[in-house]
């Protein structure tokens, strides 16, 4: 078992655990305030940027779908297999992640939690997605941590971790198939460059990595992480290859959706499931707005009108968003469905 100063790393890590939670934070408005997702959704530049972002996505995509009308009106959005299996990869999908959160928060944590208890917390933390800077996510995870004897230090980094699997599941290997897909002069260089600049990043940071891991937790979350405490990088990596699962099943969706519209050529499959991926991970990061909102379509729009036309491209985009935030209505049954069963339980 890995130690730290002689000490075992179950018990460095379990010392989040008898943190005094006032001690980290006063209220939940305190807590919010301590997320650097979060910490600066509030300004009004801010919020006049996201709005001009916002507005001015939705007018470019109105008007090439309105100068291009007689061309996507051939999409066939009727009801199928597909797109209701694809449908419901989306929501799998969802529940997919809250085991995975489950597997986090336990390891973080080391507070035993079920997965029916997992999943619930995840998709009320989901639900708070439309709050932009994944605030709303944040505080609902920490007060849900402290019901299940977690601290919110110790939450928050679990949290944090989160998000770091989410993130490299959502680029390392995406990246390369992106840039292979494109077909571009110069996707060589580009998947030359990636490489070599990856594998140069792994060698100049040696022991460091965890040093970088660090930083990242601690901008994610505003909590000071001590690097010897951190998991190592193959538990890092494994739980980045667990978190892909989730990916799959999305980019399995979106796949299934666009081909149930339109066709499309099964050599573009993966890179049409790779380009879902990262508009995902790019809308999380979008602090700006709720849910990635006008972002993440962009971004689908950009990579795909490589091998579709732009307005089929923007169509596409905006069905996904549809079937999106449908999924999102299923998520909150879920959630109600399982939160009456815990205080059923709660309540006995």
């Amino acid at each position: 078992m890995a130690s730290v100063q002689g000490k075992p790393l179950d018990a460095v890590v379990s010392q989040h655990n008898t943190q005094d939670a006032a001690s980290v934070v006063a209220s939940d408005k305190k807590d919010a305030s301590r997320f650097s997702l979060a910490s600066i959704k509030d300004s009004p530049l801010a919020k006049i940027g996201s709005t001009i972002l916002i507005a001015a996505i939705a007018l470019y995509f109105w008007r090439t779908l309105q100068q291009n009308w007689s061309k996507v009106n051939h999409l066939d959005l009727s009801l199928s297999v597909r797109n209701v299996t694809a449908f419901a990869l989306y929501i799998a999908a969802i529940v997919t992640s809250g085991i995975l959160w489950g597997v986090v928060f336990r390891r973080i944590t080391r507070r035993q939690t079920s997965k029916t208890e997992a999943v619930r917390s995840h998709c009320g933390s989901w639900l708070m997605k439309y709050v932009p800077g994944q605030v709303g996510a944040v505080v609902y995870k920490l007060r849900w941590g402290q019901t299940q004897g977690a601290s919110k230090k110790a939450t928050a980094v679990a949290f944090g971790y989160e998000m770091l699997f989410r993130t490299l599941a959502s680029t390392v290997l995406v990246i390369p198939i992106i840039l292979l897909g494109a077909q571009h002069n110069f996707t060589t260089p580009l998947l030359i460059g990636y490489s070599c600049g990856f594998v140069l990043l792994l060698a100049i940071t040696g022991n460091k990595v965890r040093r970088f891991i660090a930083l990242f937790l601690s901008k994610v979350t505003k909590q000071k992480v001590d690097p010897a405490s951190l998991l190592g990088v193959k538990d890092i990596a494994l739980h980045s290859v667990y978190f892909m699962s989730a990916r799959i099943l999305n980019s399995a969706g979106f796949v299934l959706l666009a081909t149930s519209m339109t066709q499309i050529s099964p050599s573009r499959f993966v890179y049409l499931g790779a380009s879902y991926i990262l508009a995902g991970i790019v809308g999380i990061y979008a602090i700006f707005v709720p849910s990635g909102l006008g972002v993440r379509e962009g971004v689908i729009v950009a990579l795909t009108r490589t091998f579709l036309p732009l307005e089929v491209a923007i169509a596409l985009a905006l069905v996904a968003r549809l079937y999106a935030t449908l999924s999102d209505v299923v998520v909150a049954a879920i959630y109600l469905y399982l939160t009456k069963n815990h205080t059923q339980k709660e309540n006995k």
